[in-house]
């Protein structure tokens, strides 16, 4: 499989293996932009049902937002940057979600219902592949360097994160939603009120998509702002192993809590590492070996031994 981590080690100064390429990383960014440019005409049409016969009002400021989403969401395919990893993780389980509950309410004909359903969902799950999240980070790269995002710790899976979407998702077009529908007081509030916390939320998600490794001629940087004050150098010649973390390291974990297999990186000596120890709080620590947790970790491991990192 793919996934499985390939042992090297940097014997000469030749380039490793490549690493194989999964399915989606062969293709692009291309299916998961048919798949959004295909939006309008499939969960559109599941859309338009829910709101035949609602005031024309309410219609044009959902239409209107509908299409802003869309165009914005359109955009983050087309250009690779974090900002757009952002965009899409909001918008991906919007668009799943969406579609379903349009399909459940709207009721709309089968050959309009199944397309709606099948386009949501596969953009959805497009928007959130490790491949988008890969294809998205390494976007800001300059230089040589290469990144690698990391995975979304479980522990933010669990709640904030889902929490975070709820703000946005219903925090921006609530309001103007009941406006539209002349319900002045409760819209206005929730304007007041939802636009700041969708703003809030966003930031937040956005911090999830600056988490990443980086592959640079020297090694590899672990750049988390969430477990590290400031991002950290592992230089190639100060590691003794980087692989699979063996079941009774005692190497510190810099994961979060992620689920899956963790990346140990093993040091020569002991490296000074500005560890967080709250949210404002961070302490120097005198780190021996270290856990991290890229998505794809065996695919990350085939790409640090191709770039002569010691894997093993």
């Amino acid at each position: 499989m793919n996934d499985s981590p390939t042992a090297s080690s940097p014997a000469s100064a030749d380039a490793g293996p490549a690493p194989s390429a999964t399915l989606l990383d062969r293709v692009g960014p291309w299916p998961l932009r048919v798949a959004w440019f295909l939006l309008p005409f499939t969960v559109g049409g599941a859309l338009d049902a829910v709101l035949d016969g609602q005031r024309r009002s309410l219609v044009l400021v959902a239409t209107a937002l509908a299409w802003a989403s869309w165009a914005v969401s359109l955009l983050a395919t087309l250009v690779a940057h974090p900002a757009s990893l952002t965009a899409l993780r909001l918008a991906g389980p919007a668009v799943s979600l969406g579609a379903l509950l349009a399909v459940a309410v709207g009721r709309p004909a089968l050959a309009t219902a199944v397309p709606a359903v099948v386009v949501g969902c596969s953009a959805g799950a497009l928007a959130l592949s490790a491949s988008t999240a890969d294809r998205c980070v390494d976007g800001a790269s300059y230089g040589s360097e290469q990144r690698l995002a990391l995975r979304i710790p479980t522990s933010l899976l669990a709640g904030p994160l889902p929490l975070a979407w709820l703000c946005v998702a219903l925090g921006v077009p609530t309001g103007p939603l009941l406006l539209a529908s002349q319900r002045w007081v409760l819209g206005g509030v929730l304007t007041v009120i939802g636009w700041p916390l969708a703003g809030l939320a966003v930031r937040s998600v956005h911090g999830l998509s600056q988490r990443f490794i980086v592959l640079v001629p020297a090694g590899f940087v672990l750049h988390d702002r969430a477990a590290l004050l400031d991002p950290v150098l592992f230089s190639r010649h100060a590691m003794v192993r980087l692989g699979p973390a063996l079941a009774d390291t005692d190497a510190t974990d810099l994961s979060l809590g992620a689920a899956g297999l963790l990346v140990e990186v093993r040091l020569v000596q002991p490296l000074d590492v500005p560890v967080r120890t709250g949210r404002r709080q961070s302490e120097m620590r005198s780190l021996e070996a270290v856990l991290f947790s890229p998505a794809r970790p065996g695919r990350r491991l085939q790409q640090a031994a191709a770039h002569q990192l010691p894997v093993g």
